[in-house]
């Protein structure tokens, strides 16, 4: 099926920049205020932790050498309600590391409200990876559909449709159907028309999903290709 391409960031940009801001915003200051779960890193707009290499972007957490870490998490200001994403996407199970790519809605812009889409996920404790639709109740994400995936820290393509039609998430890995998220699986539905949701690249450090970092050394790295969205189903 044919659907007009309404964003694409293949990273063409010299070795050394930061992704383009016409693209993505950093979000800066400390992991666990901005992430929650008890994450140990501080977010920063820094080319130590997120740079473009032969049209590869670096999202790069770092040990700074006192018990600090150091990474990255970027937003793209692209948005859509429903469509496609895709994205090619490398991720190195690392302990301690909590790389992620997920999205988050924006009416309301207040979360949990806004709801979290987690479309792949990996864990530094050594749990499975996995995808997740979360809903909310109150002030908590307390509900969701997730399943896992076995991780293999290899290229692949990792794609999300949010179908305009049924309201359902359906992902894809490689071009095969995994795991499909319909509005009757969750209460509190939050997603549609008149919640956007946008993207976002991070790297998290410890906590609940990273686990303990290794006593020194330590650096882990998600490298991405490339990232599309569509208008429609592709």
């Amino acid at each position: 099926m044919s659907s007009r391409k309404v964003f694409h960031d293949g990273f063409n940009q010299p070795d050394g920049s930061a992704p383009s801001p016409a693209f993505w915003s950093h979000e800066v200051g400390p992991g666990a205020v901005i992430g929650g779960n008890n994450e140990l890193e501080t977010y920063v707009n820094s080319r130590s932790n997120s740079f473009i290499e032969n049209r590869i972007l670096h999202i790069r957490a770092t040990e700074n050498g006192s018990g600090t870490y150091n990474s990255a998490r970027i937003h793209s200001v692209f948005r859509q309600a429903f469509g496609t994403w895709e994205a090619r996407l490398k991720f190195a199970s690392t302990p301690g590391a909590w790389p992620c790519w997920w999205f988050l809605g924006t009416n309301p812009a207040s979360y949990p409200l806004c709801g979290e889409v987690d479309a792949v996920e990996v864990y530094g404790t050594g749990g499975s990876p996995d995808t997740t639709v979360w809903t909310p109740q109150g002030n908590r994400m307390t509900h969701s559909k997730c399943t896992q995936w076995e991780g293999d820290n290899l290229w692949h393509t990792w794609r999300v449709w949010h179908d305009a039609e049924t309201g359902n998430f359906q992902f894809y890995k490689d071009g095969r159907s995994y795991f499909t998220v319909r509005p009757s699986d969750l209460p509190n539905w939050c997603y549609g028309d008149h919640n956007p949701l946008y993207m976002i690249l991070n790297m998290a450090v410890g906590g609940t999903g990273g686990g303990t970092p290794p006593a020194s050394e330590f650096q882990a790295e998600m490298l991405i290709d490339w990232v599309v969205a569509y208008e429609g189903e592709i």
